[in-house]
């Protein structure tokens, strides 16, 4: 017997699982008052029952002992199964047993679907049932179902879902959203975020920070009105202990940055941010622009590692979207980490546009290739300006002090 343990737990019938798996018996259920006749018997269960589900409904189960005496035995399936040829063969031979009629290159087009699914170059998702719901959606478009049919019914779901997509681009374009994606501005970056949906989708978000004598430290507005979460403060806090690494000589940071996710009004939570957090305050104490025509999106940690994040290839597709509605100039592009690079699996438009030197990728390993990419110089430059900014205030601090 083969159980969903959420519809279980849902329907309310874990208790009555749990008594007919300890006693061997399922008892019927109690008749109504007015229902008169004989008490039925409990009948006899013998049977081996299989519960799935996700790790965290499992692990909430897990954590009755009950539970783990009926079911001692915990199996784990990966979501993902390895890109290989054989694999590809298999997913075939699966859709055409499904009624499913492809080419080659359909398959191939499906396989790369399940590639992003799986958000890796080298992996394909092993939930076989959203590929073939696609393919079934394909198959109004072409059959036998070829690459095109694939293409036509992935932008088909995607323009049924994009309806605030176009309302945002259309905001750009107007100037309601304010977003730059030329020239060089102080204390402002481009961060990439992901807006959650049937459609995960990209989105560049415009930070600034501004820079002044102090002792607050780095101080995250949307951290102060609660709308920043557990693991963005844990980024913010990184930030600032890079910072105190970095210009340690100096003595106590006597600055307060105040760093904000402009026209953001919802919660806001991960990591991905740190290092275009950084550069905005970086700009911010040196006084030096930043270039508004790259997007940032990467995790840093106090040593100045640029780390890798989520949904990677939605970030990026979602710049190269606001600057094709703003104007494609040839020098826009993004700068991700380098260990995310196995995680690009692109829309083919932006592979064109990056092949043919119209949008840019840059990989970064660590926070001084990001700086050098973002501020157009060397790294030590922009260090040595941001020390004397720290070293200014701190004399204005020990001035008030002594007055």
């Amino acid at each position: 017997m083969l159980l969903e343990a959420h519809r279980v737990l849902e329907l309310g019938s874990y208790p009555l699982l749990k008594r007919a798996l300890a006693t061997g018996e399922v008892e019927p259920l109690t008749p109504r008052p007015e229902v008169k006749g004989p008490r039925i018997k409990p009948a006899p269960l013998e049977a081996q029952v299989f519960l799935v589900g996700p790790p965290e409904v499992i692990a909430f189960l897990e954590e009755d002992e009950e539970f783990l005496e009926l079911f001692p035995f915990r199996v784990e399936f990966a979501p993902e199964i390895p890109y290989t040829e054989e694999n590809v063969a298999y997913l075939g031979g699966f859709l055409e047993g499904e009624g499913v009629h492809l080419t080659p290159e359909g398959l191939a087009a499906l396989a790369d679907e399940a590639r992003r699914m799986a958000g890796h170059q080298e992996r394909l998702d092993a939930r076989l049932y959203r590929l073939l719901d696609l393919a079934k959606e394909a198959e109004a478009h072409g059959k036998p179902l070829d690459r095109a049919a694939v293409a036509q019914a992935v932008r088909s779901r995607e323009e049924r879902y994009g309806l605030e997509e176009e309302l945002y681009l259309q905001d750009l374009r107007e100037g309601v959203v304010a977003l730059e994606v030329k020239g060089e501005r102080v204390g402002e970056v481009n961060g990439l975020v992901v807006v959650e949906g049937p459609v995960p989708t990209g989105r560049p978000v415009r930070i600034t920070a501004q820079a002044g004598p102090g002792r607050e430290g780095i101080l995250s507005i949307d951290r102060e009105v609660g709308l920043g979460g557990q693991v963005f403060h844990k980024a913010v806090l990184t930030l600032a202990g890079y910072l105190r690494g970095t210009y340690a000589q100096i003595g106590a940071l006597s600055a307060t940055v105040s760093l904000v996710f402009e026209q953001s009004y919802g919660g806001i939570e991960g990591d991905s941010a740190g290092l275009a957090e950084l550069l905005a305050v970086l700009s911010a104490l040196s006084g030096l622009p930043l270039r508004q025509d790259l997007a940032v999106t990467g995790a840093i940690d106090q040593t100045g590692r640029v780390l890798a994040v989520g949904r990677v290839a939605e970030k990026v597709e979602g710049f190269f979207r606001v600057c094709q509605a703003l104007g494609l100039t040839g020098t826009q592009g993004v700068v991700l980490p380098r260990a995310n690079l196995p995680h690009l699996t692109l829309r083919a438009e932006v592979v064109a546009a990056v092949e043919k030197g119209v949008f840019h990728l840059y990989a970064v390993e660590g926070v001084d290739e990001a700086l050098e990419l973002l501020f157009g110089r060397k790294a030590y430059w922009v260090h040595e300006k941001v020390r004397e900014t720290l070293a200014h205030f701190q004399s204005l601090e020990n001035g008030e002090e002594k007055g």
